[in-house]
């Protein structure tokens, strides 16, 4: 039973996976990886990573082991403190509906490599499926999940909103509207694309956004194949990017995950949670 002491380092097998990721690995699990160095504890990790809850730490690291791609040094391993492991949520691992996800994603895997591994597809489908109820229960709990895209340490200047150039992608004019407003008032820079052509068009200006705030039901495509083709382009592969959609299935939050999102947002949502998914994303205070 590991101990918020407790210290873990990158296996082989897992310094190899964070280096080269094959297929579609949880980027969620590749920054919790990069984090791991053989010196910080788990409650170091969660000073590193706090967009994920204590539960999510004792259930991700978990998994990570069982699947060897991290170990607990003996000499590092301390047993003078409180137990991390947490029961109730992390149960879901056993479930029948994660099992359901985990396959779904299996097969969507499957489908795009088909010459994979199917071990290897099942490790990935499982990170990807863990992930993803992580994101449904901040969901929940938070009403947005979001990523920090970036540290900010050593920055000569503070970022600041005005820095940053939000794109809301929204085929409705009310909602592009009301989005526009909320964003703008934090002092952001902002523009709407109404479908795919006006975001392709934005990506390819001078001036690309920082953030875009991605629908999924647009006009001549889906947002969660734009999002994929974007992830799929050398030129785009690390554009911040928020799912803002009335998707909120688990299955939903399983693909945006799978492709790359850096967070989520379910409609109807509070303008102070679509805020803070921005600040969070963008590492603002």
């Amino acid at each position: 039973m590991a101990s918020e002491n407790t210290v873990y380092r990158l296996t082989r097998g897992g310094a190899s996976a964070l280096e080269n990721p094959q297929g579609r690995v949880s980027r969620g699990f590749l920054r919790l990886m990069a984090q791991i160095d053989g010196e910080r504890d788990l409650a170091g990790l969660r000073g590193a990573m706090p967009n994920l809850s204590p539960e999510d730490i004792g259930l991700w690291t978990r998994e990570l082991e069982r699947q060897g791609m991290i170990e607990r040094p003996r000499q590092a391993t301390l047993n003078n403190s409180g137990s991390f492991e947490y029961e109730g949520a992390l149960d879901m691992t056993k479930d029948d509906a994660f099992n359901q996800t985990v396959e779904q994603i299996r097969l969507s895997l499957k489908r795009e490599q088909p010459q994979a591994e199917e071990r290897e597809l099942t490790t990935s489908a499982r990170l990807v499926a863990i992930e993803s109820d992580s994101t449904t229960r901040a969901i929940s709990e938070k009403g947005f999940f979001a990523f920090p895209s970036r540290s900010g340490e050593g920055d000569a200047v503070q970022a600041k909103p005005a820095d940053f150039l939000v794109l809301i992608v929204e085929d409705d004019p009310v909602q592009a509207h009301m989005t526009q407003t909320i964003v703008s008032r934090d002092g952001y820079q902002t523009a709407v694309a109404a479908d795919g052509n006006g975001l392709l068009g934005y990506l390819k200006s001078p001036r690309r956004p920082d953030l875009i705030l991605l629908d999924v039901e647009l006009p001549g495509g889906n947002g969660f194949d734009f999002l994929e083709k974007m992830r799929n382009h050398l030129n785009y592969k690390t554009q911040r990017v928020i799912m803002l959609t009335s998707r909120s299935e688990r299955s939903d939050i399983a693909r945006g995950i799978l492709l790359g999102a850096n967070g989520y947002v379910t409609k109807p949502y509070k303008p102070e949670l679509l805020r803070g998914a921005i600040r969070q994303t963008l590492n603002l205070p």
